[in-house]
């Protein structure tokens, strides 16, 4: 997940611990942050995706195999990297894709077991089928994201035959369209929110100049007038 501050974020497994790392983005080199959870705690086994809600200015993670291997939403300080965990979805079965819509922070998860699209309580985790959407997710979607310019929730689908492919997801019933082929093993997707550009502003010396000229346009007007009259 990018983050507002320009940080590009992810997790890392790494015995007993899981970890959020900063990424850069021209090397790939990852930089430790800190420790979201313990594996095998209440902080579950992995955290295979970030999604950062701007309308709350929240980090989630969503992890597997947590209690009675169910999977959990979490919500990460991104600052020390420690993670609180919010609540099991009540899913399981790995998919685990995750993301916030940008317009109202509605949290959106693929999980397996159901093979739906699945909207997410960010208050207590809980998760629930987009109506008419099961069986329209194939497994497995490992990563979802939002288009910044167009609204589209894009996901990373892993086919196990077939390999990677980049894909679209109705948000009204979870209709999966494959958009083409992409890296084997893609496991995360992220799109780089770029904020508008700025709007250039004039200086006071400048200001000033550009006042002084609009006067002197009709005053020169009145001038050249009495002169020919």
């Amino acid at each position: 997940a990018f983050l507002p501050d320009g940080r590009l974020v992810g997790t890392a497994a790494n015995d007993p611990e899981v970890l959020l790392i900063e990424i850069d983005p021209n090397d790939g080199a990852g930089t430790l942050i800190g420790v979201i959870s313990e594996l095998g705690g209440p902080g579950c086994q992995r955290m295979p995706d970030l999604t950062y809600d701007t309308s709350s200015g929240t980090l989630f993670g969503y992890s597997d195999f947590c209690d009675s291997n169910y999977e959990g939403l979490f919500t990460i300080n991104t600052g020390s990297g420690e993670g609180t965990l919010v609540g099991l979805s009540g899913y399981f079965g790995g998919g685990n894709g995750l993301a916030a819509d940008p317009l109202n922070g509605t949290l959106y998860a693929t999980p397996f077991d159901v093979s739906s699209l699945v909207i997410i309580d960010s208050g207590d985790g809980s998760g629930s089928d987009v109506p008419g959407s099961v069986g329209n997710v194939p497994f497995r979607v490992n990563a979802l994201d939002f288009h910044p310019a167009n609204g589209v929730l894009y996901g990373s689908y892993n086919s196990s035959d077939d390999g990677n492919f980049l894909v679209t997801i109705s948000l009204a019933d979870g209709v999966t369209t494959e958009v083409g082929p992409t890296i084997d093993g893609l496991d995360a997707l992220v799109f780089q929110r770029t904020s508008p550009r700025p709007v250039p502003v004039m200086g006071g010396p400048a200001m000033l100049i550009l006042v002084l000229m609009m006067l002197a346009v009709p005053a020169f007007r009145a001038f050249r007038n009495q002169a020919r009259a």
